[in-house]
This record gives structure tokens, sequence and C-alpha cells, in this order.
């Protein structure tokens, strides 16, 4: 369980900041951290940060764009889960994109840190694929753009459409929908391009 996050050097987090993260077991609504804010004041960085962490980037690197010069520009992200253990990311030298882990090998189990991009786009038109959980979450990656389209995306789709029913059950509990919802992948007359169609909503 992840204790506190934090961050200085990336973007405009030119000082140190700590989020004291929700714990899980100290009643209804526990466990659960709301980020809220203007925007610019860093909501989406402190996302970013936690992408950075994931297991599935070994060592990320950091455009000059996403390096503060502030802050000797160097990018410096610090874990600690709820037993103290501290695992940090952070750049090899001042002004360098590339990073290091500090402890290596990590004391703190990260496989399972599944962070979606904050800003997600991706082609309504794509090819017939199919793709997990676990593949998809190794897919998206750390891109050097944050606005980089998620087309690995569409393949979940596929999946998703064989069980829409537990589908619809994850989005009940997001309180995201409140009936169930029924959609089709189609091809396009004239070509293999697909796109998603709703055909009917259920209250």
């Amino acid at each position: 369980m992840l204790k506190k996050l934090e961050i200085i050097g990336l973007r405009g987090f030119a000082t140190l900041q700590t989020l004291e993260l929700a714990q899980a077991g100290q009643g209804l609504g526990s466990g659960l951290t709301i980020l809220v804010g203007a925007n610019n004041v860093g909501k989406s960085t402190v996302i970013e940060a936690f992408r950075a962490l994931a297991k599935r980037n070994p060592n990320p690197s950091f455009t000059q764009g996403r390096r503060n010069r502030k802050a000797e520009d160097m990018v410096k992200i610090r874990i600690t889960d709820h037993t103290d253990k501290v695992e940090e990311l952070r750049s090899v030298v001042s002004g360098s994109s590339e990073t290091e882990r500090y402890p290596n090998p990590s004391e703190i189990d990260l496989n399972k840190l599944l962070v979606l991009p904050s800003r997600r786009t991706f082609n309504p038109y794509f090819s017939r694929s199919e793709s997990t959980r676990s593949v998809y979450i190794t897919q998206i990656g750390f891109p050097t753009v944050r606005t980089s389209a998620v087309d690995e995306f569409a393949y979940r789709l596929f999946t998703a459409q064989k069980n829409q029913s537990k589908f619809n059950e994850v989005l009940k509990k997001l309180a995201l929908l409140n009936h169930n919802m029924n959609y089709a992948i189609a091809i396009f007359s004239g070509g293999q391009s697909l796109g998603i169609g709703i055909q009917r909503c259920l209250r």
C-alpha cells in the first residue's frame, strides 16, 4: 500500500511537493485519494509521476520540457509505502533526460501499479485486434509527449464487447453509469477500418 509521493523538478514542480495518500481500511471511502484544483496546478503532473514509477517503465526518460530548470534541471520522484520503504526515480545528472532508480533492486512492489494516461485520445478508426489487460499496460508506456494517442486502447474494446455485463458493472461501481450500455464495433463499407456504434441503452 502506497503512503506518500514526493516530487521535485518535474514540469512545474520547482520545489519539493508532498502528496499524502489516503489509507484503506479506515472506514467508508478510506483509501481513495482525489486530486482537485484549477487548470495548470499540477494534477496531471502527479499522475505522470505515478506513471513514471510504474515498473513497466524501468528507466523512463524525462525530456527537456518535463524538467524544471529552477530545480537544477533534475527530476526526483520518491514513493513511500505503508512500511516506510522508499523507492526513488531520479535524473542521473543535471540536464540529462536519463534516470536511475534507488535502491536497485527495488524494495517496493510496483508491478501492480496501473496508471492510465491523464489525457486519453485514440483514433476512431482502427484495425481488428485484441489486447489483454497486461499487454495493454505494457504498451501504454511513458511517451515523450503527454498527449500521445493511446491507440492500443481500441484493442481492449474487442475484449470488453465480449464481456459487456462485467464492463457495465465496473462503470456502475465508479458511478459513471446508471443503466446497462450495449455497444457494437462495426466494419465500415469499402474498407477495413472499424468504429464504435452505440446500439442502445437499456434503463
